[in-house]
């Protein structure tokens, strides 16, 4: 059993398939709501697609068998952690109890904990944070990356 956090409405029985955030990033950025990072004014779009693209070329140098942030369903190992992902980044989501469709998909542990206390300039930092998102051995603040569906047993909270 794992935990999503999701602003969907998911039922019992749903099946959330591999991909949603990487299809929400390009659907739902808007490029024309600005936000200010460090004195400097950036669109969330611009922000996640740097974040992302950064992951996903450290992924390949890395850990090229990794699925793909882009193609998987974000689950958290327990409710503990699920809580902690919701109030750092997802505020107002839900938290969804799941268990996977297929056990045997592809699966990789990252580090969200890169995300957490960013230092500045952050370019001067980006590219290691990156690389430890993929292969710190003892991750401080674990999510797990399921490259296949997963079944909704029920809304946790």
């Amino acid at each position: 059993m794992y935990f999503h956090v999701s602003e969907k409405d998911w039922q019992a029985g749903d099946v959330i398939h591999p991909g949603e955030f990487g299809r929400s990033i390009i659907e739902t950025s808007q490029p024309s709501i600005i936000v200010n990072v460090a004195g400097a004014q950036i669109s969330p779009l611009v922000r996640n697609l740097m974040w992302e693209s950064a992951l996903e070329a450290s992924r390949i140098a890395w850990v090229p068998d990794a699925p793909s942030r882009g193609a998987v369903v974000f689950l958290n190992e327990t409710l503990a952690l699920a809580q902690r992902f919701r109030e750092r980044f997802k505020h107002n989501h839900r938290i969804f109890r799941v268990a996977p469709v297929d056990d045997n998909a592809n699966r990789h542990r990252g580090d969200v904990a890169i995300f957490e206390d960013v230092p500045e300039p952050l370019f001067t930092r980006l590219a290691e944070r990156c690389r430890l998102y993929w292969v710190n051995p003892d991750p401080q603040f674990p999510e797990l990356l399921w490259e296949g569906a997963v079944r909704v047993e029920g809304d946790v909270e």
